[in-house]
């Protein structure tokens, strides 16, 4: 499992972090989520394809916290991730880029992923989930 990676569900699911806060939204649920300090830090390296190794020592380190203690934040952190469908498991993929630096530690932080459905409905109805593979708007067939 260390060396296992996963890559955010894109289509399905946008995500920008910017300033030390990642915001996620899934276009299938209607969900957004935010994540700041070390969550963000988690979803940078899952974005740059990063393995669970070097994720889990990357929140040990910002955390403060020992290896077993790090590699558990960063396990549960990820588990969370998927079981929303955020992430998925990307096998066999390289890193993207180099490791990117890190972030400011953060001493006894654990990473969070916070979830809202407040616009749920509005994200639902928007019509980009019509689209089909030739995009939106689709452009009328011939005699239509």
């Amino acid at each position: 499992m260390p060396d296992s990676r996963y890559r955010i569900n894109a289509p399905l699911v946008a995500c920008q972090t910017l300033e030390g806060e990642s915001v996620l939204i899934h276009f299938e649920t209607g969900c957004y989520f935010s994540a700041d300090r070390l969550g963000a830090e988690v979803i940078v390296l899952v974005e740059k394809r990063r393995s669970v190794a070097e994720i889990a020592a990357r929140v040990a380190a910002l955390s403060g916290c020992g290896g077993a203690e790090g590699e558990g934040l960063a396990t549960a952190f990820l588990a969370k991730l998927a079981a929303e469908g955020l992430i998925v498991a990307d096998a066999g993929a390289a890193p993207t880029e180099e490791l990117p630096p890190a972030g400011a530690p953060c001493p006894g932080a654990v990473p969070e992923l916070r979830k809202f459905t407040d616009l749920q409905d509005l994200l639902l109805l928007d019509p980009i989930h019509d689209a089909g593979d030739a995009g939106w708007p689709a452009k009328p067939g011939p005699g239509a």
